[in-house]
């Protein structure tokens, strides 16, 4: 008997019950690999490493590398950083989201970490644009990386010039009105220079010709996506209600006082 979930139809309904699909309960010590470009030319033991070629990290053991791969989208999402020069790492985070209409609730205790959009900037100070320059929004594809035809679970973070790389290949895949997961994506590099700075950008094309079935094995790897996204999104929102209650607290404080000040005017 097949696995393939018959789940596909010329449905509007169907088509967007999957593209809103989310997952069950969080399973504890997920690893996720990470799917990125390798930008050290030596790892911290001074083995060789191929610059601008993919890698996969995974857990106690030595990272894979490939000079092109497929990847097989099944969910894209986002998350906001901020990078903090001074402890030279990224302090804080939003919460993973699917669409820029939803709250990006972050560990601050505000919004997208504060990340104002470009069109809105003309009212902020030099001090208030130099700090946007620290914080980023990332795009977050989760999805089956394959290297040498074995798939493997992984998260890609693309941000800054390699931010919009998958744009035109999902667009093409929603023309034909299907979802990320039903074609794989090819994925390259193109060595780019500015300055002295040298720097890989990621392309990306739709393999249109062919279209994946989704099945059981599939919606069980949908639902470990979810459930690694969901765990993540806890743990920001439980650091936005602590520091949204110690403004709380702040701001009935300073009330007390206001208070206790305007008696003693009166008085």
């Amino acid at each position: 008997m097949s696995n393939e979930l018959q789940i596909f139809n010329s449905s509007e309904e169907n088509y967007k019950y999957l593209a809103e699909l989310t997952g069950a309960q969080v399973r504890e010590n997920i690893f996720l690999p990470r799917l990125a470009v390798n930008r050290d030319a030596e790892d911290e033991e001074g083995n060789v490493q191929p610059l601008g070629h993919f890698s996969i990290s995974r857990q106690n053991d030595t990272p894979l590398f490939s000079k092109e791969c497929t990847l097989r989208v099944f969910i894209n999402a986002y998350q906001y950083q901020e990078y903090s020069p001074v402890e030279g790492k990224y302090t804080h985070r939003s919460v993973i989201i699917k669409k820029f209409s939803e709250e990006a609730f972050d560990t601050k205790g505000t919004f997208a970490c504060g990340k104002v959009p470009n069109k809105q900037r003309d009212t902020l100070s030099m001090e208030e644009l130099a700090q946007q320059k620290n914080l980023k929004c990332n795009r977050l594809m989760y999805g089956l990386a394959n290297f040498d035809g074995t798939d493997t679970p992984v998260v890609m973070k693309l941000s800054g010039s390699n931010f919009l790389a998958p744009q035109d290949a999902f667009k093409a895949i929603e023309k034909q009105k299907h979802l990320y997961f039903q074609h794989n994506l090819k994925l390259t590099t193109k060595r780019e220079k500015k300055g002295t700075n040298t720097y890989y950008v990621v392309q990306v094309s739709p393999v249109l010709d062919v279209t994946i079935p989704f099945t059981e094995e599939d919606m069980e790897i949908f639902r470990m996506f979810q459930e690694v996204i969901d765990r993540d999104n806890r743990y920001v929102m439980s650091e936005w209600k602590k520091a949204k209650h110690d403004v709380v607290e702040e701001y009935d404080l300073a009330k007390e006082l206001a208070f206790d000040f305007d008696d003693e005017v009166k008085v």
